[in-house]
């Protein structure tokens, strides 16, 4: 029964059933774009922006570490301790 069909005898060539179900797009899944005989270019540029958001992130974490290394020696000079002794 799962391939019943019934023409629809006014219409021509639809079915009557089973009844027409529009296509939910939301259910599929996006198609990612081509970018065509200019792959290579646009792999490169996506290649540099990586590359400068990397050297962005490392940036970043450089001047936290160096911020973070005042710090502590700041609080080690303020208790009187020498950096790298042994108490």
């Amino acid at each position: 029964m799962r391939d019943l069909k019934l023409p629809q005898f006014e219409a021509g060539a639809q079915l009557a059933w089973p009844p027409h179900r529009p296509i939910d797009w939301s259910s599929v899944a996006p198609v990612a774009r081509h970018p065509g005989a200019d792959w290579a270019s646009e792999r490169e540029e996506r290649a540099r922006a990586t590359r400068a958001d990397q050297k962005r992130v490392i940036a970043h974490y450089d001047s936290m570490t160096r911020a973070q290394e005042k710090r502590e020696a700041a609080e080690a000079q303020k208790r009187g301790n020498c950096p790298g002794a042994v108490a």
